[in-house]
């Protein structure tokens, strides 16, 4: 690519009825003074597009971390969630577990308290039968038993 300063310095071999020299000298210099314009604009442009390019990839990383942390996050919620509802259906087991002991306890008492009860009642009629048995005996010795006078 020729540089606007090869432009400007280029000289030019001089004919009979060529062109004007001052013409073409000044044309030359708008030329490289163009060509020089356009390059740093395009040197800007460069600059610009790679920052912005810099800039979008530091984008694509934010936009790759922020989906890495919902994931995360979502992951994170569900285990969670499924911890939650294990606890709750091991509190659940556990309480039923402890009721039903209650209820079997319960049960195993009311049936000792019968069984008591049975007993006492049973003690109880042998305990009418003996004393009736040792009143009736004692009434027999009693009328047994004569005083002499």
């Amino acid at each position: 690519m020729i540089s606007p300063f090869e432009i400007e310095n280029k000289e030019f071999n001089s004919k009979i009825s060529g062109y004007n020299k001052t013409e073409v000298d000044e044309y030359l210099y708008k030329l490289s003074n163009d060509i020089e314009n356009v390059i740093k604009t395009i040197e800007m442009k460069e600059k610009e597009i790679s920052r912005l390019e810099d800039e979008l990839k530091k984008f694509h990383r934010i936009e790759k971390n922020i989906t890495e942390a919902l994931v995360v996050a979502k992951e994170t919620a569900n285990e969670i969630i499924n911890n939650a509802k294990q606890k709750s259906e091991n509190i659940i087991a556990q309480n039923e577990n402890k009721a039903k002991n209650i209820i079997d306890q319960a049960n195993r008492e009311v049936l000792n308290a019968k069984q008591e009860f049975q007993v006492v009642k049973k003690d109880m009629n042998m305990y009418k039968i003996k004393m009736r048995s040792l009143i009736d005996s004692q009434r027999e010795l009693n009328e047994s038993i004569t005083i002499d006078e």
